[in-house]
């Protein structure tokens, strides 16, 4: 990818710029409660004879419990080292027990060099990081990804103000899944922290391949 747009400070970066400010910690990625949409993707996937999954960005794999918890294995992508170590610490001795495997993994989620296609693959809370020339190279990574019959869920985390985005980048996400059946897409609020108000939208969209 070439430059990208830090939501952070909206100035313009190299993806050497923001791949430095990720990995030192200044972009913060993990969250305490899951997202809604994780939980309508297991819900979808309860009937799939699922084994494997993708996450692109994973943080510190709240939501991946929830997918690993139904029997998917789950292998989990993150950039920085400390949410990882945070993953490993909150389900390392329970990892044996889920039905499903938690692997963390610290690599560059856009050049990952990974062989094979999983089931489920995710891509959450990144898509605000990059343009949309460069979302649609990522996208199209994705999908590779993803099994016959698998489901791609994908998301960018927006502050409240900006609406228009926030459209654009629900229509931009729905016409470059357009060839598959789109499971649902929406505009939903932002899990917050304990005692604190709603500062971020999530836009969303999960899609199963034909």
């Amino acid at each position: 990818m070439a430059a990208v747009r830090w939501a952070a400070n909206r100035r313009e970066a190299t993806v050497r710029e923001y791949v430095d400010s990720y990995a030192s910690g200044a972009v913060q990625t993990w969250t305490k409660y899951p997202d809604p949409s994780i939980i309508a993707v297991v819900k979808a996937s309860r009937h799939a004879q699922y084994s494997t999954a993708l996450s692109l960005g994973s943080g510190n794999g709240i939501n991946e419990y929830k997918i690993a918890k139904t029997g998917i294995d789950v292998i989990c992508i993150d950039l920085q080292r400390r949410p990882l170590e945070e993953l490993q610490n909150r389900y390392g001795a329970e990892n044996n027990a889920l039905p499903g495997k938690i692997i963390p993994v610290q690599s560059d989620m856009t050049n990952l060099g990974i062989s094979g296609t999983f089931d489920i693959v995710l891509a959450m809370k990144v898509f605000q990081h990059f343009s949309f020339i460069e979302q649609k190279e990522f996208i199209a990574q994705i999908k590779a990804y993803v099994n016959k019959g698998g489901i791609a869920l994908i998301s960018a985390s927006m502050e409240l103000s900006e609406e228009r985005r926030m459209l654009r980048q629900r229509k931009f996400f729905l016409e470059n899944f357009r060839h598959w059946q789109t499971l649902f897409s929406g505009i939903n609020d932002e899990p917050a922290q304990d005692g604190e108000a709603v500062k971020r939208k999530i836009v969303c969209v999960a899609a199963k391949r034909a």
